[in-house]
């Protein structure tokens, strides 16, 4: 009878093993996809563009820089090249993504100049953030994030302040001087227009702030689910033999 009951136990004991090795596995899985992670002092990085964002996307009007409607092109440059957050002094606008192939439509200029536009265009760095970190679509909007769920909406929940209006990029649009890109929330459109318009402005340096120490005390989820895969693993050993 002792022999039957312990050999019961242990096939439990065993299967809860199991369980665990996989749910950390899975956990693991997680986290290498998860793509955003919160970082002390009000910023996120993004590990699959190796960029790290304001949390606060609209930190200019918030810190009074500025007021109104936006600045123009001219004006979100300087005060995103001339902005010191975090220890840091290399902030920049975001890389809109002329070349993307993935884009929904393109132009080509009288002087042979091509440029892509439109939706889709995700090697843009804030449209990365809608398609991939976001999970929204084409023509829908920052707004339908309020019925959003899972890693989706816990990803656009790292941010405070997101506008749905227009964002200036840093990228120029080569076919006409006067113009650069900007990115269009309300329908995840790369667009462009005169550098005169006043529009929002967003800061994004390359990196990770971790490098240089300023990283939350509290242990990233790889961290742990790797150290219990470890302990699992062992215990899987003990209960083998």
């Amino acid at each position: 009878m002792k022999t039957i009951i312990k050999t019961n136990m242990s096939k439990v004991t065993k299967g809860i093993v199991s369980i665990g090795l996989f749910s950390a596995i899975l956990a693991v899985s997680t986290y290498a996809n998860a793509g955003l992670f919160l970082r002390d002092g009000g910023m996120v990085y993004d590990d699959v563009l190796d960029i790290t964002w304001l949390q606060d996307a609209d930190y200019g009007r918030t810190s009074g820089y500025y007021a109104g409607k936006g600045m123009t092109w001219e004006q979100a440059n300087v005060w995103a090249n001339d902005l010191v957050y975090g220890g840091y002094d290399d902030w920049r606008l975001f890389n809109a993504a002329p070349d993307d192939s993935n884009c929904s439509h393109s132009r080509v200029s009288d002087a042979g100049i091509s440029a892509n536009f439109g939706a889709n265009c995700t090697k843009n760095e804030f449209a990365h953030l809608f398609y991939e970190d976001f999970g929204l679509t084409e023509s829908q909007s920052l707004a339908d994030m309020a019925d959003a769920t899972g890693q989706e909406l816990s990803n656009y929940n790292l941010f405070e302040n997101i506008p749905i209006t227009n964002y200036w990029s840093a990228t120029d649009y080569a076919p006409l001087a006067t113009s650069a890109f900007y990115f269009n929330p309300t329908n995840g459109h790369q667009s462009f227009g005169s550098k005169d318009y006043k529009l929002t402005a967003w800061a994004v340096r390359d990196g990770d702030v971790t490098k240089t120490g300023v990283v939350s005390e509290v242990p990233e989820p790889g961290s742990l689910a790797l150290l219990g895969l470890a302990v699992l693993a062992l215990s899987t050993r003990r209960y083998n033999r």
